[in-house]
Parts: structure tokens; sequence; C-alpha cells
């Protein structure tokens, strides 16, 4: 049978490598732009804000060296990105398909026969990638550059005493009934004036260990300097004719440790979707609002890694015009609705971590209901 060549032409113009490189160029071009711009702006806030405090800093602070300074206004940057991606796909994408109208390129494309959303295929690619690259930098960057730009602010702008403070902490385990403190706690070396005190099933003070120093090693607390006093279960009284006293006391029966402690109690922004899954398989029984905090930052942190998707969605849709002069209305109503999905996905991540509500309903259904109606605009104007 004879190979019907009248199709041929059609399929080699819709998967034309030259159409490809094309769409590719002219949209990575205002994409690199707009990261930068943003990145600068959002970089001279942070100096503007956050330099008279280094400035101010006290007498007594602990300091550091002076490149410590830039350093924390790099590490404060990768937090940002987060919302400059999505932002910067949405302007390069309504930035190029004006571009491709005014010059007439998209009638040239549909009257090739290809169709829009087959023309924007780069642009679809590249803000999965992003969508990728966004979830990343969420996930292993931004935590880790959050809490060391935290430690140097607070070097330069606390005062010793004032960081003595800070590094005591408290921990409680609903799990093994056990209250944990730390004069001071250092979660790579070792601890200062440890107390932990274990309870019964009702509530009442089993024993007291009080240790001069602790540090945690091979999966094993070794408690040094340190006595073991056991409480009377009548008088609640410490029987401390009868406490053990020992220079070093292996501990295998406790079972924290101080990662598990330290995710605990630190702020949930600055943890690893990883890491607040590990907290809640070792807490299962948290209090019923913490939990829905922990579970609707997961679904966040999940789906608004896919705001690049809802960002290209739109910056293209809104954008295709048939009427002159009405392109910059589409481009205004792309930012806009951008800016209400931004507003509407942190309303609803509060009211999920205050429990009003399933988790899920505040955390995901806003990106979910977001993109759904971008790909019905882009549907529509293919």
């Amino acid at each position: 049978m004879p190979r019907d060549v009248s199709e041929s032409p059609s399929r080699r113009r819709r998967g034309s490598p030259l159409l490809f490189g094309h769409v590719l160029r002219e949209f990575m071009v205002p994409l690199v732009c707009c990261l930068l711009g943003f990145t600068a702006l959002f970089l001279f806030n942070s100096v503007f804000d956050d330099i008279p405090d280094f400035l101010r800093r006290p007498a007594t602070a602990a300091g550091g060296p002076s490149w410590e300074v830039p350093l924390y206004f790099v590490l404060t940057q990768p937090a940002n990105l987060l919302n400059v991606l999505p932002m910067s796909v949405l302007l390069a994408g309504s930035f190029l398909i004006s571009l491709m109208g005014k010059h007439h390129e998209l009638v040239a494309v549909r009257a090739a026969g290809i169709s829009l959303t087959r023309m924007a295929l780069p642009i679809w690619l590249v803000a999965a990638a992003l969508c990728g690259v966004s979830f990343v930098i969420g996930e292993w960057v931004v935590p880790e550059c959050t809490a060391r730009a935290q430690d140097i602010r607070e070097r330069w702008t606390s005062s010793r005493t004032r960081l003595r403070r800070q590094a005591r902490l408290v921990y409680h385990s609903r799990e093994t009934r056990r209250d944990w403190f730390f004069e001071t706690f250092d979660a790579e070396a070792v601890h200062a004036g440890v107390f932990v005190k274990q309870f019964t099933l009702d509530d009442s003070i089993d024993w007291e260990l009080r240790a001069a120093r602790a540090r945690y090693a091979d999966g094993i607390w070794v408690f040094e300097d340190c006595e073991v006093v056991p409480f009377d279960p009548t008088t609640q009284l410490p029987l401390e004719d009868q406490a053990q006293r020992q220079a070093a006391w292996p501990r295998p029966d406790l079972t924290e440790t101080p990662d598990r402690i330290v995710h605990q109690v630190r702020p949930v922004e600055g943890l690893s979707v990883r890491q607040i899954r590990a907290t809640l398989r070792a807490n299962p029984d948290l209090p019923p609002q913490v939990r829905a905090s922990l579970r609707s930052t997961i679904g966040f942190r999940l789906s608004f890694s896919l705001a690049c998707l809802v960002g290209a969605l739109y910056g293209v849709g809104l954008s295709v015009t048939r009427e002159r002069g009405s392109a910059m209305r589409g481009f205004a109503y792309a930012v806009g609705l951008m800016v209400a999905y931004t507003m509407v996905a942190q309303l609803g991540l509060v009211l999920a971590r205050k429990g009003l509500g399933p988790p899920w309903l505040g955390s995901v259904v806003p990106t979910l209901a977001f993109l759904a109606a971008g790909v019905v605009i882009m549907h529509r104007r293919r």
C-alpha cells in the first residue's frame, strides 16, 4: 500500500525542532531576567531591613568574621526564591505570547495547524522542571539556609546572656511520659545541665535524672557526673537518701534522640517534609492542633511546588488575545489571579494549621483548584 504523504508535512511541522528551539530560547531570556530582577529586589529589601540590626549590635554580642554579614543575606534568598519562581514563569510566558502575537507569529503557527498547547511545549517542560527545582529548594536548601542565617543573626545581634537563655530547651515526650530540660542544648556536641523526669501512668513522678553533662553517641545517651533520684509515690517528694550517683552512666532505655527533640521544638517553617514526617511517626500522641499544623505543612509544601505550572498556564492562556489592545488586560488578569492564588494558598495554610477543617482542605485544595482553572483557560484558548 502506498504511503499517504499528505499528513507527513503536518506531522513534521508539529514536531519541528526549529519551533521548539525558538520558543524555548525566547522564553528563557525573559525568565532569566525576571529571576535576576526579583532576586535583586528581595536582596536589596533584606539588606535595607536587616542591616540596621547588624550595625546596632550590642557590645556584648559574640559577633564573628566580617564575611558572615553578606553570607547572612545570601542565605535568606532561597526562601524568597520559592515565591519568585512562579511569578517569573508567569511574566516570561505572558511576555513571550504577547511578543509572538505582536509579530503575527501566533497566526502563522495556527495557520500551520499547530495548536497553542503544542507550541508552548517548551514552556510546560521548563515549568515542570522548575516545579522539581522548587520542591528540592524547599525540602533541602531552605531549612539549612534558614537555620544558618538565624544562627548568624543571633550571634551578631544578641548579647551573650541572651544567647545563653536561648540555648535552654524543654522537651516533653507524651509517648514515653518523660520531660527533658537542657540548660545548654547543642545537637552536635555535649549538652550541659540536663534533667530528665520520668512520670508514671497516673502522672506522678517516678524518678528524676540530674546530670552535669550528657552526650548522645552510637544510639545511646551517656550522662556524666549524674544522679538518679527516686520519688515517693505517695508524697511525691524526692528520696535523696536513695539517690544513685555515677561519674558516667549509659542509658540505652532513653529512646529520645537529639534530632527528634530539636525537630519538635523547632518552628515548623524550619523543618523539611522528611523531618515533619519523622516527627509525626515518632510522636503519635501529639495534640490535635499540632498534628494538623504538621500535616497541613506537608500538604502545602508538596502542592505549592506546582505553582510554577499555575503561573505558566495563566501567563500563556490569558495572554492570547484576538482583539487589538487587549493584551495588557490579559496580562493584568494573569498577574491578579497569581496574586490571588498566593493569598488564598497562604490563608488556607493558616486556617489548616489552626485545625479549622481537614489539613488537606486548606493546604492542597487551593493549588489544585487554581491549577484546574488554568487548565480550563488554556483549553479554551488553544
